[in-house]
Order: structure tokens, then sequence, then C-alpha cells
């Protein structure tokens, strides 16, 4: 998983803005379903064309982009720049359309989850 750093890099690379904003509301769920636990199961909940949506209500195309930007960066596991924007924004899409599919994200230890969710 990338850190929040990473993704301000890229956003400040490709928008001139670090979208701090949008990758704290992509990871928040991390804090409830912590990663060294829950492995990837926090991004099931915004990580996807749901909190796509929500970040272009909110934010607007700026709001898309970095969040596109911060699921590719996931989605790839490792460094996107120097990537053309053309390229990001298509490579984006197919990283949406895994997210989008709850079986391709690794849940780790299932009995964690359900300890978490009681909380």
């Amino acid at each position: 998983m990338a850190e929040i750093e990473q993704h301000e890099e890229d956003c400040l690379y490709y928008l001139k803005d670090k979208a701090t904003k949008i990758h704290q509301f992509l990871d928040h769920m991390a804090k409830y379903f912590p990663i060294n636990k829950c492995y990837e199961y926090h991004r099931t909940f915004y990580h996807n064309t749901f909190g796509i949506t929500l970040l272009k209500e909110a934010y607007g195309e700026f709001g898309e982009q970095a969040g596109l930007i911060h699921l590719l960066r996931d989605w790839y596991c490792h460094p996107i720049r120097p990537m053309t924007f053309e390229r990001l924004k298509k490579e984006a899409q197919k990283a949406l359309v895994f997210f989008d599919n709850p079986l391709n994200v690794d849940y780790g230890n299932e009995v964690e989850i359900l300890k978490y969710r009681k909380k």
C-alpha cells in the first residue's frame, strides 16, 4: 500500500496540488480496519466507482482525477510517474474495474475483520 506522501507526490506532479483531503478520505477506513490486521479491506469502501463518484460530487473534476491517481498508485504498487496524463487516465479506468470487484481485494484474515466490525 502506498503511503499518503506517495499519493501526494503523484498528485503534485499531475495536478499541481497534493490533494491531501482526497487521500485521507479514500484511506480513512484503514483506521477502523488496520492494514497490519485486515490488509486491503479498507479499500472495499471507497476505492471504487462509488468513492470516485463521491469525490467528483464534492470536489468536481479535481476530486475525480486525484481519486483516480490514488487508485492507480495502489493498483500498480509502484511509481506511476512519468506516465503521460492521457495514459494515466486509461490505466486508472483499469484500476477502477479491478477495485469495483471486491473479490480482487486481499482481505487477509477474515476473523480479524469480523472482530473489528463488532467495535
